[in-house]
């Protein structure tokens, strides 16, 4: 509970913090430090199972999550399970559920690992089922489902690509040895239609373009080899995002003279962003921002502009952390929630959040907080702020240079450093000094935290707790717990 409560207490501070800080490119820089808080909906929310293998949404509003052990609509308040009755025939043929989509016409079609593809009719309230055969599907593994922008859909199978364009009319598309424009592989894993009408397919051996005729490869920089494609997405600028089964994200770019795709790098690292890396879903959480979801590391934020990369991760020390690092699905719905489907349930915030950032703490983590429990803060300028922390000294951060300087207690020597004891309240006084009231008397330090002593007062013991600062033009008030108050002049005297 205590610990709970110091979390809230951080989120609470900091969030308030932001809107202390200037906008723009400054607000920025605070932007790529913060953590990404999340909710979370799991096996107690109504989920059927916790490994979440595709997310919808349908033109009523209503959440749709393909799990492995059934389909689940969510409503805001409570989940609708939709599982196989072995009973009635036209409830969903098998539970072990793989991809989901949900088609200009507002049709839920759902992929099921043996039994072939389902259609959801809301007036009855069950399933059509569309099996494999020789008038049927390729193969009764669907692992990804398309429209086609008209009234059909693509189904990708693990034997083969199909158009379904009528209740009785479905086309079959294979790899043939002898055919230079014949698919590459007949395991197919990723479909997309972009903005021309273009259907692009994802395979197990390459990304292929079918022009009407038939399939044309696409090149991939730096690979000797075609990767295997598991995610595909355009943006809005109209770029090409592919995401790979071990070789990281790979970009199409809207413009380029190039036809080329190559591989997505990160300006910090410089070099590959996801180097080996399985991706398995891309959403554009907004212009120029684009969240990858990969199979071991969580979701990899990819700043466009910048070309810099930001790790969200679950942290088992905070539960408002992503709910496992291995992500299977993503969606961005209508109102601008991103929707995250992991092997540990579902993930949610809320992608329009800007006003409010968090920041945590974490020992382990590089660049982070020293302590979850800040007690107090001050805005020394746009660039930096002090947080004050329980019993670990003071934190110094600085987006602009990209560090924390941190100023930690040192017991053996009590008159040059902090001491075990909370830092309450930060204040810059007159004469351009920041001054820390503690558990142990009142210490200063200039602006750059080089150098830090504590304040002797001829009025009481250097140690006594000191709870209060307050700065009013050229004085800084000092007040004590119970003991009086007392002022710092411009020439850092305490009358």
């Amino acid at each position: 509970m205590k610990m709970e409560t110091a979390m809230l207490r951080c989120i609470t501070i900091l969030c308030w913090l932001f809107l202390l800080l200037p906008q723009g490119s400054m607000a920025e820089r605070w932007q790529s430090w913060a953590d990404t808080v999340f909710q979370h909906l799991g096996k107690e929310q109504g989920l059927p199972q916790l490994f979440v293998r595709a997310i919808g949404q349908d033109h009523a509003g209503f959440l749709w999550f393909a799990t492995e052990d059934g389909l689940a609509r969510w409503d805001g308040y409570r989940m609708r399970k939709y599982q196989n009755d072995s009973k009635n025939p036209r409830s969903l043929p098998n539970n072990y559920l793989t991809s989901m989509h949900i088609d200009r016409q507002g049709r839920l079609w759902v992929g099921t690992f043996g039994s072939g593809l389902a259609r959801y009719n809301p007036q009855s309230d069950d399933f059509d089922i569309i099996s494999a055969g020789d008038n049927g599907l390729s193969n009764p593994i669907v692992n990804v489902i398309m429209d086609d922008g008209r009234n059909g859909v693509w189904i990708g199978t693990d034997n083969g690509l199909d158009h379904w364009q009528s209740d009785k009319l479905i086309t079959h598309f294979r790899h043939e040895s002898q055919s230079a424009i014949s698919l590459p592989s007949n395991r197919i894993r990723a479909l997309m239609l972009d903005n021309a009408g273009q259907i692009w397919i994802g395979t197990e051996q390459g990304l292929v373009r079918f022009d009407g005729r038939g399939f044309v490869q696409q090149e991939f920089l730096g690979l000797d080899r075609p990767p295997g494609v598991e995610a595909l997405m355009q943006s809005a600028d109209g770029s090409i995002w592919i995401g790979t089964a071990s070789d990281g994200t790979f970009v199409l770019d809207a413009s380029a003279l190039n036809p080329a795709a190559r591989p997505v790098f990160d300006a910090a690292l410089h070099g590959r962003a996801l180097v080996r890396e399985s991706v398995n879903a891309m959403v554009e959480l907004a212009p120029g921002k684009i969240w990858f979801g990969s199979a071991a590391n969580g979701i990899v934020e990819y700043d466009q502009a910048s070309k810099r990369i930001r790790i969200i991760h679950n942290d088992p020390g905070f539960p408002g952390s992503l709910a496992n690092n291995k992500v299977l699905s993503m969606l961005r719905d209508q109102s601008g929630i991103m929707w995250v489907g992991t092997q540990r349930g579902v993930s949610r915030c809320d992608s329009n959040q800007v006003a409010l950032l968090t920041f945590l703490g974490a020992e382990k983590r590089h660049q982070g907080l020293s302590n979850i429990d800040v007690r107090s803060v001050f805005v020394e300028s746009e660039n930096r702020i002090w947080l004050g922390l329980e019993h670990m000294g003071l934190d110094i951060v600085d987006p602009a240079r990209g560090r924390i300087t941190s100023l930690r207690p040192n017991v053996e020597h009590p008159e040059s450093a902090l001491q075990e004891h909370s830092v309450v309240a930060i204040e810059k006084g007159p004469d351009g000094m920041v001054y820390m009231a503690t558990g142990d008397g009142l210490y200063r330090a200039d602006v750059e935290a080089s150098k830090v002593q504590r304040v002797e007062n001829p009025f009481r013991k250097p140690t006594s707790r000191v709870m209060s600062l307050y700065r009013q033009g050229e004085y800084l008030w000092v007040g004590g717990q119970s003991d009086g108050l007392w002022v710092i002049n411009k020439s850092g005297q305490l009358l």
